[in-house]
């Protein structure tokens, strides 16, 4: 069985959120970032999607906790709320069950893709709070059980 590569994980599944959700994952202004973001070339509202928690057990199907912080540069929390709130969104299916057996393809590798066999969506979005530069912050966390194909 193959290793779960996690940065192609992360970018793949930024990518997968952001179609679904609408939002731009190239380019500038950028709304969705995998890993951290960079300030200057972000939307006034940007979600950051990143591995979080403790180290990632090695199963033959892996697991990873996924946190996605929603920053809204000018302060605005329902901007920031609607952005995440969409992103949330996109882990559940059309019946409103969390996605299973869902194929997201990576650009690290044409026609190759990841299988996530759950997504177990553990909080909806909440407000965090406003950083020192006066930026609100939204955050939802979520496990996710994947496998390459």
């Amino acid at each position: 069985m193959a290793l779960l590569d996690f940065d192609i994980l992360l970018r793949s599944l930024a990518a997968y959120m952001a179609q679904a959700a609408s939002l731009a994952y190239t380019g500038t202004p950028r709304a969705v970032w995998a890993h951290s973001a960079v300030d200057r070339d972000s939307a006034a509202v940007y979600s950051v999607v990143r591995q979080f928690g403790g180290a990632v057990p090695w199963v033959p199907v892996a697991e990873a906790s996924i946190q996605v912080r929603t920053t809204a540069i000018n302060g605005n929390v329902t901007g920031a709320f609607a952005q995440a709130t969409a992103l949330f969104s996109s882990l559940f299916d059309a019946a409103g069950r969390p996605l299973r057996n869902a194929m997201i393809l990576t650009s690290a590798t044409p026609g190759a893709g990841i299988r996530l066999n759950a997504a177990d969506c553990q909080q909806p979005p909440s407000f965090v709070d406003f950083d020192d530069r006066g930026r609100a912050n939204v955050v939802f966390n979520f496990t996710v059980k994947a496998v390459p194909v």
